[in-house]
């Protein structure tokens, strides 16, 4: 069985595979903007792959756990501790779900591949996340059995229960269309082009979790505002000015309300995870 392109050496037919490196569904500006701006502490990546995507996570303080079909692909894993972060399992075999409840879903080139006779089995799991950020394909590929538009997908998901944003999925798609229109290198002297994501990501809450109290830090963009020297209103933290002395106007939030700061370090320790994965 010639799988071309696609990593699953051994895997069953129906296991979609998995590349070394799509920058088409790679893309750092969402992931922050899912850190920063909807607070994502704790996340769940179904369909997971060698874990490109987990990974980011896992380096930029978010607690991951990845969850894969594929044994080829779990074998090569890129995350740092696949003991407790990778679980191995084909959900044609049955349903799983993660022991907690997460922040977050991501899921990303899965759906297509899994007929709906099996769906049950991983909608198990996406119940189990406040927030689901998943894509679906408009094309062909690799065992591609569910190709459907936008709306089908959100009729589908909406039918169990998961209600879809319109704002939020505007919100995720411009941050990537953004991103590829900077042009931003990434590996291999390829652009950031996130094209599951500008094309057909979509963003649905899941109010049976979301609203526990565990996951009441989501939505963490810093409450607090100022102007720049350009007029432009900015979300500070509160307690703090844009320079960064103190404000003692107001209340400063527990840092446990705040998000994961992100730096450029974490950037960095993400590329070279990735860079030797190429080698």
């Amino acid at each position: 069985m010639n799988r071309k392109i696609y990593g699953g050496v051994g895997d069953k037919q129906h296991l979609g595979g998995f590349t070394d490196l799509d920058l088409q569904g790679i893309s750092p500006m969402v992931w922050k903007l899912m850190v920063e701006y909807f607070g994502v502490k704790t996340m769940l990546d179904v369909g997971c792959g060698k874990g490109l995507s987990t990974s980011w996570f896992a380096t930029h303080g978010v607690e991951v756990l990845c969850v894969e079909g594929s044994h080829d692909a779990v074998t090569k894993t890129l995350l740092p501790n696949p003991a407790v972060q990778v679980v191995e399992h084909d959900f044609s075999r049955g349903a799983w779900w993660p022991e907690n409840t997460v922040d977050a879903v991501w899921c990303v080139e899965f759906t297509e591949h899994v007929g709906r006779n099996y769906q049950p089995n991983y909608v198990t799991a996406f119940k189990e996340a406040a927030l689901v950020f998943v894509s679906h394909s408009h094309w062909g590929g690799w065992h591609h059995v569910e190709v459907h538009d936008n709306v089908w997908w959100r009729a589908k998901w909406e039918a169990q229960g998961f209600v879809y944003s319109e704002e939020l999925t505007k919100k995720v798609r411009e941050t990537a269309q953004k991103e590829k229109k900077l042009e931003i290198s990434a590996f291999k002297g390829e652009k950031y082009n996130a094209q599951h994501v500008w094309t057909a990501m979509q963003v649905f809450i899941n109010p049976s979790v979301a609203s526990l109290p565990r996951h009441a830090h989501l939505f963490s963009e810093d409450g607090c505002h100022a102007g720049n020297e350009n007029g432009e209103v900015l979300h500070v933290k509160c307690g703090m000015k844009p320079d960064g002395t103190r404000n003692e106007k107001v209340s400063e939030m527990p840092e446990e309300w705040r998000s994961v700061q992100l730096t450029e370090e974490m950037d960095r320790d993400w590329e070279e995870i990735v860079e030797a994965s190429l080698t």
